[in-house]
Parts: C-alpha cells; sequence; structure tokens
C-alpha cells in the first residue's frame, strides 16, 4: 500500500508561510483517505469519471502514461 508521510517536515521553524499553508491543506486532503495513495487516486478517478458523465470537457491522459489504465489492466512485462 502507498502512503504519504503526515508530517514531511516536521520541526522546521523557519519555513515560509505559504509552504506551511499548502503542506497543512494536503495533510488535510491525505488524511480524508487515511494516507493511503490508491484510495486518494480511486477517488480522483471516481470524480473524472462523474464530471464526464456530466457533460464536463475531461482531457485524456497522453497516450502510454502508466495512470491511464488500473494496475490490473495493465500488459505484462
Amino acid at each position: 500500500m502507498s502512503q504519504i508521510s503526515p508530517n514531511p517536515n516536521d520541526g522546521d521553524d523557519d519555513e515560509d508561510p505559504i509552504v506551511a499553508e499548502v503542506r497543512r491543506a494536503r495533510t488535510a486532503i491525505f488524511a480524508r483517505f487515511n494516507y493511503d495513495l490508491r484510495a486518494f487516486f480511486d477517488h480522483l478517478r471516481a470524480r473524472t469519471e462523474e464530471s464526464a458523465r456530466a457533460g464536463r470537457k475531461v482531457a485524456p491522459l497522453p497516450p502510454g502514461n502508466s495512470l491511464a489504465q488500473p494496475p490490473s489492466a495493465k500488459k505484462a512485462g
């Protein structure tokens, strides 16, 4: 299981306030998915599919991008 560290720079007191705000937002987003990248990307994929069904334009991933297919759909070796 892929996971994101909740606090990659704990103790960095000289941090830029904008960087700190972005990191807090990132932590809040990933906390919703228990720091599980697969759960986060599954959520993004579902939102993209919902948008496409609702008639919104969704830019396709470039050909050959490994994110375009779930791991189970990739060809072996």
